[in-house]
């Protein structure tokens, strides 16, 4: 997994008393605006995180039920990662 950038969590108010957390992606993602996405609720080295995955994607290769966890070994997770990006400049 590489670092494509370093934003802070904004924040969207959709109404009075409901917010919602925004993130901004770089520029050069531009390109994505409009797609569909899945989040997943994780950990890496006890820090929470949350990892992003278009949706086309978990349709082409049936990962609804995927669970992405520290707990399994470092080369499955940089597999995984690698598998995520083929399929993403296919």
């Amino acid at each position: 997994m590489k670092q494509i950038g370093q934003t802070k969590i904004g924040k969207q108010t959709a109404r009075a008393g409901i917010s919602y957390p925004l993130v901004r992606l770089p520029k050069g993602n531009s390109d994505l605006v409009g797609s569909s996405v899945i989040l997943y609720d994780s950990s890496s080295d006890g820090r929470k995180s949350i990892t992003i995955v278009f949706e086309e994607i978990v349709a082409q290769h049936d990962m609804q039920d995927v669970k992405f966890t520290r707990n399994e070994s470092i080369i499955n997770l940089e597999n995984r990662i690698e598998y995520i990006e083929q399929s993403i400049n296919q």
